[in-house]
């Protein structure tokens, strides 16, 4: 299995020491079940002889077999499996770039459209300049208005 799919050292660990638990429940279950639990010289010979002959003999086919097999369901099952969920990721990242940048132009125009509001809103005070009384002295006049007074001086902008 470490041959196809390369885990972190943590996981490898993992797996290891779940083999030996696993391994030695089906041993003491061997043991009890074809031997009524009587543990002889010979079970640990014949332990230690099958785990010498399967490194010997069978190892290389062994885990030539487990590759292969790991391979193909990788192949058949999760590549197909990764490359959809990645698929899906990249539509939904760049459907989440559009929508972002979409909220921010919508986010740039209200505060254009507030600043503007803003500017509408001061008020000014004008001094008339003619005697003409279009103005009283110092009245206050929106920024909207202001160019309706020909003959004004502006003393303040306030808000």
């Amino acid at each position: 299995m470490r041959r196809c799919f390369k885990p972190l050292n943590s996981l490898t660990y993992i797996q290891d020491f779940l083999f030996w638990i696993i391994t030695g429940f089906l041993l003491l279950y061997s043991i009890f079940t074809f031997n009524n639990g009587e543990l002889r010289g010979y079970i640990f010979i014949a332990i230690l002889l099958g785990i010498i002959l399967y490194a010997l003999l069978l190892s290389k086919y062994f885990t030539k077999a487990l590759t292969y097999v790991f391979n193909f369901l990788n192949k058949i099952i999760f590549k197909p499996i990764y490359t959809t969920l990645k698929f899906l990721r990249d539509k939904f990242a760049t459907f989440y770039k559009k929508i972002k940048e979409k909220l921010l132009t919508l986010k740039s125009k209200s505060k254009k459209i507030k600043t503007k509001k803003k500017e509408n809103n001061k008020t000014v005070k004008l001094t008339s300049l003619d005697s003409n009384k279009s103005i009283k002295n110092k009245q206050k006049v929106s920024l909207k208005n202001i160019f309706k007074y020909k003959n004004a001086k502006i003393d303040k902008i306030s808000n």
